[in-house]
């Protein structure tokens, strides 16, 4: 196993990030890949993990990347990893060098895109933004006692009232006007909250992503709409024989039998209308998924979505990596970044595979 440690910012106490890349190993179901497939998932926030990731798999293969879903969430940086996955799926495709970059959208993306929606209602700006400033002064009033932003806002959201026709309006009351919204600061959303109430104007929510994008995605993006281009991107892929996704492929005679055709099923529509339930949705599936262990019928599924500790087990134990079967029906590389510190990347070749690790050393 190869190693080399990053210095990430040239200052005091900097944090570093160690490289870790793993020797190849065979993989039936990748020998018909005609060109190197990069994958990263569920970088759920860490920007540095995935800045210097992304970095390294460049640098030591010229193939295609793929980034699986879940930039963000749970993880201080959420918008400035989903603006800058989004700005390589734009800028490195337009360029001429052949590379492709590709983005499918993970479950966060999916509730992102629907608290959008809420917010934007008409009238619903006013209401949110109240709750949102007051949660916020609230939080920097308390300072370290106030503890994790994330869980204080979920205590303090439904607490706050406000008057309205002269009678006082619990905040409760406001937020069950936006389930969705609700829903997904639940899931690790609260980064929402504060960015809308510091940096958005006149409810324009998008902005919190799109101000950081860069290149040719800036003109993409003012055209299209963020919502609009994230929904248009596919929800699986297959690369020769590799199926990858962001949840899993449910077991279901008409998915296993054409992913790619049962994943434009289970498009997000951007007016909260799912035409395919959460359960045997390949953004959300585990159940019947997660624990197969029959192959499917000619193809292998690198996925992300559910916690693969054995990718972060290994590293922390100074041993080569995750251990993959030559005939495995599913791979999945979600290593937990937000909680281990580990981002992992597969790079799969012509009959091999090989992961990349990068880790936050303390």
């Amino acid at each position: 196993m190869k190693s080399k440690v990053l210095f990430i910012l040239p200052m005091a106490n900097s944090p570093t990030i160690q490289i870790h890349t793993t020797s190849a190993q065979p993989l039936y179901n990748a020998r018909a890949i005609s060109k190197p497939e990069i994958f990263i998932t569920d970088v759920h926030g860490q920007l540095l993990l995935m800045k210097a990731l992304v970095d390294e798999c460049l640098k030591i293969s010229n193939g295609n990347l793929s980034f699986l879903g879940d930039m963000i969430d749970r993880g201080k940086d959420s918008a400035e990893c989903l603006a800058f996955a989004i700005s390589l799926a734009i800028n490195i495709t337009a360029d001429p060098s052949g590379r492709v970059v590709r983005f499918i959208c993970g479950n966060h993306e999916e509730m992102l895109i629907s608290a959008i929606r809420e917010v934007k209602k008409e009238g619903g700006w006013e209401y949110l933004s109240y709750l949102m400033k007051r949660a916020n002064k609230a939080y920097k009033l308390q300072g370290k006692k106030a503890g994790d932003y994330q869980a204080f806002v979920l205590d303090a959201l439904p607490k706050i009232s406000r008057l309205s026709g002269g009678k006082k309006i619990q905040g409760r009351k406001i937020i069950s006007r936006w389930p969705a919204l609700w829903r997904f600061i639940t899931y690790g959303g609260a980064w929402f909250v504060l960015a809308a109430s510091e940096e958005c104007q006149d409810g324009d929510v998008d902005s919190i992503i799109t101000r950081h994008l860069t290149g040719k995605a800036v003109e993409v993006i003012s055209k299209t709409g963020l919502t609009e281009w994230l929904v248009s991107q596919p929800n699986v892929i297959r690369c020769g024989d590799i199926v990858a996704t962001h949840g899993g492929i449910p077991s279901l005679s008409a998915a296993e039998a054409d992913p790619v055709a049962y994943g434009e099923r289970c498009k997000i529509d951007p007016m909260g209308s799912q035409k395919v339930m959460e359960s045997i949705n390949t953004r959300w599936v585990r159940k019947g998924f997660i624990d197969r262990r029959d192959e499917f019928p000619g193809y292998t599924v690198l996925h992300g979505h559910t916690i693969d500790n054995e990718h972060a087990e290994m590293i922390s134990e100074g041993k080569e990596g995750k251990l993959v079967s030559p005939r495995a029906p599913l791979i999945g590389i979600d290593s937990g970044a937000y909680k281990t510190g580990v981002l992992t990347a597969a790079i799969i070749e012509k009959g091999a595979i090989r992961f990349v690790y990068a880790t936050m050393q303390p």
